[in-house]
């Protein structure tokens, strides 16, 4: 894949990225952000501890304003169409309501699939900083992981 395209990919997933920031950041000026326990063990001299600490779920935040995924889908489609363009983004392969395979879902039918997995690096950066306040540097370097996967 040519710099250029790689280029305009992340280009359209910053783009995608600032408006999810923009979004998490007004429903938590409106609304209490859910939270959870990270519970971590600390291995040192030979002993372990636990430490458990309170923080933000984001993902719980955007499924209470966007139960069914279609203001994320909806933002994230430019971003999907560009990414399933250039072949970094493959289609999933949906199952019908008996079990068989969809050989050939619509783009309506995996949206909220591709959109997800595009939102993951964006919640692993928010959550490595502790913020929604995330600059573009630190998005590209956790897209740029995720990509790679």
């Amino acid at each position: 894949m040519s710099k250029t395209k790689a280029d305009a990919a992340e280009i359209s997933f910053l783009t995608f990225a600032r408006e999810v920031l923009a979004q998490l950041r007004q429903w938590a000026k409106s609304s209490v952000v859910p939270e959870y326990h990270d519970v971590k063990t600390v291995f040192e001299d030979g002993c372990t501890r636990e430490t458990v600490s309170v923080r933000p779920n984001y993902w719980s935040l955007l499924r209470q304003h966007d139960r069914d995924l279609k203001w994320i889908s909806s933002a994230a489609t430019p971003c999907i169409k560009v990414h399933l363009e250039q072949g970094i983004l493959k289609v999933p392969s949906p199952s019908g309501a008996e079990g068989e395979p969809v050989l050939e879902p619509s783009f309506e039918e995996v949206c909220n699939q591709l959109a997800t997995s595009l939102l993951s690096p964006i919640i692993d950066a928010i959550e490595s900083r502790d913020s929604l306040r995330v600059d573009a540097l630190v998005l590209s370097t956790f897209y740029r992981s995720h990509r790679t996967l």
